[in-house]
């Protein structure tokens, strides 16, 4: 069983958490895979290429070709409104207060929670690879939050300037790609820590067994209502139902 200092409070937290999980595994399920391809690449003298990092580092060796698949505009758009609430900082919910409220009392799951933070921290460019950067590092925390608030969500005037920073010397589709690549991973990681705590939120009585079967209603594409009006009245029905006399 899980415990807390508060227990009551902090179950509702982890039933908010997996809730807002589960919405956002319907937009991630109904995207496309955001990946780095493959990369097939002999260098004279290289017996091992290691990491994405080593490879580029001997990309002046050889001709280097790297392609990275993306998200059009308005889908990131929609991945990044779901993910928010999970790396916000002032949100009940957020990644990282959770695993410090679960590992708080339970020893047990200390190990788990301990590479899932190794995990968030390493998300940009899929954890696979660095960008050596002194005076602008190129680091999870600090991409997503350029990237969020220099364009989606409160726009800030510095944030706004760090980002042109970044496209000028990283060059604006990279930044681009580490962006949509650590908001991807992370919003995986949380959908994937959400499904691993189901069980035991469905054993402690925080979630029941209904809501996890119960299927998302998709909302209909268009909502039609027909106007019948009378002296003194106006009546709503829908117009796929019986006619009201």
């Amino acid at each position: 069983m899980l415990e807390f200092d508060n227990q009551v409070d902090s179950e509702r937290t982890l039933l908010m958490f997996w809730r807002a999980a589960m919405r956002l595994r319907l937009v991630t399920d109904e995207l496309p895979s955001v990946k780095s391809f493959p990369i097939s690449l002999k260098i004279q003298g290289a017996k091992n290429m290691g990491s994405l990092e080593k490879t580029l580092e001997l990309a002046s060796l050889a001709n280097l070709e790297i392609f990275f698949s993306t998200l059009p505009e308005a889908q990131f758009e929609v991945l990044a409104l779901r993910f928010r609430p999970f790396f916000a900082q002032n949100e009940k919910i957020n990644f990282m207060n959770l695993l410090s409220l679960l590992d708080k009392r339970n020893p047990k799951v200390r190990p788990w929670t301990k590479s899932l933070r190794k995990r968030w921290r390493d998300a940009v460019f899929w954890g696979g690879m660095g960008m050596k950067a002194e005076d602008l590092p190129v680091e999870t925390d600090r991409i997503i939050s350029v990237g969020f608030y220099s364009k989606y969500f409160h726009i800030e005037q510095d944030k706004m300037s760090l980002a042109d920073e970044y496209r000028e010397k990283m060059g604006a589709e990279i930044f681009e790609v580490a962006l949509i690549s650590a908001v991807w991973e992370r919003a995986k990681l949380v959908v994937g820590v959400a499904n691993s705590l189901q069980p035991q939120l469905v054993a402690q009585g925080v979630l029941s067994q209904d809501e996890v079967d119960l299927k998302p209603v998709k909302r209909p594409e268009v909502v039609k209502l027909q106007l019948s009006g009378g002296p003194g009245a106006l009546k709503l029905f829908d117009v796929g139902g019986p006619v009201p006399e």
